[in-house]
């Protein structure tokens, strides 16, 4: 028999599929993101409800609770626009880092082949995994490298369009392709990352799932209404020694 603190986790993650159900059926595609994005946040802050800043936690909660098999894999074409940023700032100077790196970005985008057609590449096709970089960790650049894993590439979308509805690629290209993760494919002489919206809504279900095993094997369960007040400060806090208004 449940106790009241396994009860109230089982009403959790309950209400977290139901919303994620519902969601599935929000047309069109486009309005679903947000929703699929709130709810990875409020997983993250009930897996790690003592880390501080969204962004560690929603990364960590992909990589810890996702079983996502592209998670350490590095977005190229997104390193590649980030080195190129790199160099055209004043600040930039020539050095044997960013040219090793930039040789190995090079020859890794090279494979894709010419920017025309419908080409469609799926992360193994077309990106290395973070452990193909190990040389270069701990350089100037290491830090560039992790922005563009694929954890935290969704991440940065995720950022983009809960604040800018700034929409993440452009899934549901072709209709007659049925894409459930991440995927590259060419649009108007360029490639794109495309970011399925049914892709988000698995890891939101894998993410919930496993989670919550987790959480009902531990001795001392976390309480959901611990961490969920009901109502939440979402004010600035006040120093207190403010004069009073």
């Amino acid at each position: 028999m449940l106790n009241e603190v396994e009860e109230r986790i089982k009403y959790f993650f309950n209400a977290i599929t139901k919303i994620k159900e519902n969601v599935d059926e929000i047309n069109p595609v486009n309005l679903r993101y947000p929703i699929y994005f709130i709810l990875l946040d409020v997983l993250a802050k009930y897996a790690f409800p003592n880390e501080e800043g969204s962004g560690e936690h929603f990364i960590n909660l992909i990589d810890s609770y996702s079983n996502w098999e592209y998670r350490n894999y590095v977005s190229i074409l997104l390193l590649n626009d980030l080195l190129k940023i790199e160099k055209e700032k004043k600040c930039f100077k020539e050095n044997k880092e960013y040219e090793d790196l930039k040789e190995k970005v090079n020859k890794a985008r090279n494979k894709w082949g010419q920017e025309w057609g419908h080409r469609i590449y799926n992360p193994k096709e077309a990106d290395l995994t973070i452990e193909e970089f190990k040389p270069f960790e701990g350089n100037r650049y290491w830090k560039l490298i992790k922005k563009c894993r694929y954890s935290s590439c969704i991440y940065q979308m995720r950022n983009g369009f809960i604040h800018d509805f700034a929409f993440p690629g452009l899934p549901n290209l072709f209709h007659d392709v049925d894409k459930q993760i991440p995927y590259y494919c060419t649009c108007e002489n360029s490639y794109r990352l495309c970011i399925p919206a049914g892709f988000i809504s698995i890891l939101v279900e894998k993410c919930s799932s496993n989670l919550k095993e987790k959480i009902m094997q531990e001795t001392n369960k976390r309480d959901p209404y611990k961490i969920f007040k009901n109502m939440p400060d979402w004010f600035p806090k006040l120093v207190k020694k403010k004069k009073c208004f």
